[in-house]
């Protein structure tokens, strides 16, 4: 399916009205493994992990934040750690970990949670890395002292992946819509780009249906 593929969505409800939108539109991050064979995905893992080392320290001058950002390096590497818990290969050899870094205001303290993907065999079991960080990002952030810095899930080959659907819904649908997400796209076939966006970037544009 081609990402020009366009669809065409309505809700019930008689007074709306139809929806154009590309599959690009729909999903402006895809899955960097998407239609690959695990052996492929293990070959473009370790193509594209010396492009991925080179760019991360440049996130330092981005300005996703009022504060400094040089805690993406850091947080990169505590979600690259945590592929290492993942001992299931036998499930599926992609290793998925996540982190998160937050800052307590009154002291401007950065601290990191983290998780990785626990990987079940029954379909539909498994639970993501980023859905686990997301009951206690909701946690700190309510306590108006924390704030969110950022957040990354990475594979062992330390290639940033965007979060999965349903860690997508629970972010968006729990107020952590705005929080950065590093994520990487491919630019073609030989290159990926890191790019930071809100977690309510990764599927704009959703129309509220009523029924």
């Amino acid at each position: 399916m081609s990402p020009n593929t366009v669809f065409v969505l309505q809700s019930a409800d008689a007074t709306s009205e139809p929806w154009h939108v590309t599959l690009a539109e729909l999903y402006p991050h895809p899955p960097l493994y998407m239609g690959l064979p695990v052996v492929e995905q293990q070959r473009l893992g370790q193509e594209m992990q010396p492009q991925i080392s080179s760019q991360i320290p440049l996130l330092a001058n981005t300005k996703t934040t009022t504060t400094s950002n040089t805690f993406w390096k850091d947080l990169w590497e505590k979600a690259q750690q945590a592929t290492q818990e993942d001992t299931r290969d036998d499930v599926h050899a992609i290793r998925y970990g996540a982190a998160a870094a937050l800052m307590d205001t009154t002291s401007n303290q950065v601290s990191y949670i983290t998780a990785s993907q626990c990987k079940a065999l029954e379909y539909g079991a498994t639970l993501d890395a980023v859905c686990q960080l997301v009951p206690p990002l909701v946690q700190q952030q309510q306590q108006q002292r924390m704030i969110i810095l950022g957040l990354v899930q990475v594979d062992q080959y330390g290639l940033p992946h965007a979060p999965f659907a349903p860690a997508r819904s629970l972010l968006v649908e729990h107020g952590l819509g705005d929080t950065p997400v590093l994520t990487s796209r491919r630019q073609d076939a030989m290159m990926l780009q890191l790019h930071v966006v809100t977690a309510r970037d990764l599927a704009p544009f959703a129309p509220e249906f009523r029924s």
